[in-house]
């Protein structure tokens, strides 16, 4: 059984979902860790936690950061279809032409299922697939589905309080910019700024700022500073520490 892991009022704990989540049936905890690998399965697990959630985005930047090939299960208008990433190879397969939905139907694409890529085929294999998938690039995806997909928070690594800016020498021509998104991205070249600071007089408005801040750590074209914060900011931080802290942790039993 597939099981909706978004979107739902009483969604189960992550933990209840992971197994099915993850390819396997449920009960089973070692067998995706296996096919997986260690890394990107404590990856993914760590979300168990997080007050964010588990979403198509952050599935998807845990596949770039881990440069690990995954089969996605997306819903989209009722149904269920394959989202292949393969980011070694920059690319990805999916019988719906995601690069080419409006912005509506790209934020409803829900997160289904996880597993490990269907080896046969991996664009490395030179095997044809079905003639009904289709073929397209992954950075572009990526960009679309930050600035338009379901996910309306920071992503985990880039969560706040932080600062930021671009990454010398980021190349954005192919990629779809209009005014809005350009004057923040002008506002990034000199020197780390706060999300409010990127967000002060922009169109865009803090959730655009957010989005294209996801969109650009996507692109691997993001430096996030997190010393010399103002005061509030380290509050802030301090804040996020306390709360990580067990119950209890450090007192005598």
């Amino acid at each position: 059984m597939v099981r909706e892991t978004t979107g739902l009022p009483n969604a189960p704990p992550f933990e209840e979902t992971l197994p099915t989540l993850l390819g396997v049936s449920e009960g089973v905890v070692e067998a995706p860790r296996s096919q997986l690998g260690n890394s990107i399965w404590a990856d993914l697990r760590r979300f168990e936690a997080s007050p964010s959630g588990f979403d198509l985005l952050v599935v998807v930047a845990a596949c770039m950061r881990h440069v690990h090939s995954l089969d996605i299960h997306i819903r989209m208008r009722g149904q269920l279809e394959v989202l292949s990433v393969y980011p070694q190879a920059q690319s990805f397969r999916c019988a719906l032409d995601l690069c080419s939905l409006p912005p509506s139907e790209m934020a409803a694409l829900g997160l289904v299922h996880v597993e490990p890529v269907a080896t046969w085929l991996e664009p490395e294999h030179g095997l044809q697939p079905s003639s009904t998938l289709r073929t397209g690039q992954l950075r572009l995806l990526l960009w679309l589905m930050a600035l338009h997909g379901p996910r309306s928070a920071l992503l985990p690594e880039i969560d706040e309080p932080a600062r930021f800016r671009l990454a010398p020498g980021l190349d954005l021509l192919s990629l779809p910019l209009d005014l809005a998104l350009t004057q923040v991205l002008d506002k990034m070249h000199d020197k780390p700024l706060s999300v409010d600071e990127l967000a002060s007089d922009s169109a865009l408005g803090r959730p655009g700022v957010v989005r294209l801040l996801n969109a650009l750590y996507l692109q691997s074209g993001l430096i996030v500073t997190r010393h010399g914060l103002a005061p509030w900011s380290m509050q802030r931080a301090v804040d996020v520490v306390l709360r990580t802290i067990p119950s209890g942790f450090g007192k005598r039993s």
